[in-house]
């Protein structure tokens, strides 16, 4: 069988995109934007084996080795992992805190049940195999990774919609397309196996979270490039939540009302530029002498 490998190749250029565009620019260094991260890189991996996957799938000539098995058997367990990433994305969206361990181990119940699933295909042969003269030839539980798949988005629906108020509107709705988006890719590949749409579909979905929640802009201040007061929010409430304990410095510009009135509100932003750039200096060196004395 010949499989379209078109927009995996599209999926693998929009998610290597978001990825740098991500990692370039100012970003909250919050638990929600680590999980992102972690998410849009499972989802580059899973696309870049599907794609060389299916290179010994369709290549092959008969002559199905190791490579291919293992290859496979790496798509599978990203396969496995994507569901679950999103479900823990959504959870920390919620409230942007530690997850406990407890909670993280009953989430991942289905995934870590799939995952030795995944791992032990090469002797049970459930999910796939590869046959001299058929080529790949889908087990009689390869309908697993779909249900497992399903079985998550229902769980996050679910969530999304107990947690409405708390998400916002506007959160709601970019959840729930990201959730059609992968869905469909989904659905149109069950039914059209060589068209595979489902790593598309996913960074689509990632393409979404990036442009909307997780824009690394919404945390800065766009005069200064310093974090703003959003971001203030979500870093303590973690912190708190950890129990740690941590400092605030607040900073008064005096008379900063008169400088705008004698040098217009230009000569006001360019002191608030300069403040700002200054003390985002001060705080940076003071890390590196802390570094020093404690390392």
């Amino acid at each position: 069988m010949m499989y379209n490998a078109d927009f995996l190749i599209a999926a693998v250029v929009i998610l290597l995109l978001v990825l740098r565009n991500f990692l370039d620019q100012k970003r909250a260094e919050d638990l929600n934007s680590r999980v992102f991260l972690f998410f849009a890189v499972i989802g580059i991996l899973d696309v870049i084996a599907e794609l060389v996957s299916n290179y010994y799938i369709t290549s092959g000539d008969g002559d199905f080795g190791l490579a291919a098995v293992v290859t496979t058997t790496i798509f599978y367990l990203f396969q496995a992992l994507l569901p679950y990433a999103l479900l823990c994305y959504i959870m920390t969206l919620h409230d942007n805190k530690l997850i406990s361990v407890k909670k993280m181990l009953l989430a991942g119940l289905a995934t870590i049940l799939l995952a030795s699933i995944v791992l032990t295909n090469p002797f049970t042969e459930k999910l796939f195999y590869f046959d001299v003269s058929a080529g790949y030839v889908e087990g009689p539980w390869y309908r697993l990774m779909y249900y497992s798949a399903l079985f998550h988005l229902a769980v996050i629906l679910i969530l999304v919609t107990s947690w409405r108020k708390e998400f916002g509107p506007q959160k709601t709705k970019v959840i729930l397309v990201i959730l059609i988006l992968y869905g469909c890719g989904g659905v149109i590949q069950l039914l059209h196996y060589p068209l595979l749409m489902i790593g598309f579909g996913m960074s689509l979905g990632i393409l979404a979270l990036f442009l909307t929640i997780n824009n690394p802009n919404a945390n800065r201040d766009s005069l200064t490039g310093v974090y703003n007061h959003l971001y203030l929010t979500r870093r303590s409430d973690e912190l708190i939540a950890a129990g740690k304990s941590f400092h605030i410095i607040t900073i008064y510009l005096y008379q900063l009302k008169h400088i705008n009135k004698v040098a217009r509100v230009e000569g006001g932003d360019h002191i608030l530029q300069l403040a700002a750039k200054n003390w985002k200096n001060c705080v940076e060196a003071g890390f590196s002498v802390l570094r020093e004395n404690v390392f």
